[in-house]
């Protein structure tokens, strides 16, 4: 499981609207538990010194040697969401983030062939989806 049941049951049950797109979810929508990073990243206690930071937890087979990594809290912006990088989102904007992300990566990347986006462009396309969207080929109007 990426996430620890207890985060997932929580956002599932707390997600009141899909962190990109703002649609409200009914009780018949199935609540998506996405990473913005893709690391599936958990706020941990680290000393030497003390404070907190980030566990990567479940990273992609193409990011596995980062499992375990820790990361400083200022690594990523995550803004209100500093127990992880877990954010609730509809199946359709699941999709869409992550085909952008890849869109991104062609776009930035010269050469890029691969189905993974780099986290710190899937965190761009997640927290910053409603710009990019407007833009992209991925919208429809």
């Amino acid at each position: 499981m990426p996430y620890e049941p207890k985060i997932v049951e929580w956002l599932q049950s707390e997600a009141k609207f899909c962190y990109c797109c703002g649609m409200p979810f009914t009780k018949l929508d199935y609540i998506a538990i996405h990473s913005s990073t893709g690391l599936h990243l958990a706020l941990c206690e680290v000393d030497n010194p003390v404070r907190y930071a980030y566990k990567v937890t479940d990273p992609p087979e193409a990011f596995k040697n980062m499992k375990g990594t820790i990361l400083e809290l200022t690594e990523f912006n995550l803004g209100k969401r500093y127990e992880g990088d877990a954010v609730a989102v509809c199946k359709n904007c699941h999709k869409k983030i992550h085909a952008l992300a890849l869109e991104l990566c062609r776009e930035r990347i010269p050469g890029f062939k691969g189905n993974t986006p780099l986290p710190r462009i899937l965190h761009d396309a997640t927290h910053n989806y409603n710009r990019y969207v407007r833009r992209s080929r991925l919208n429809p109007r």
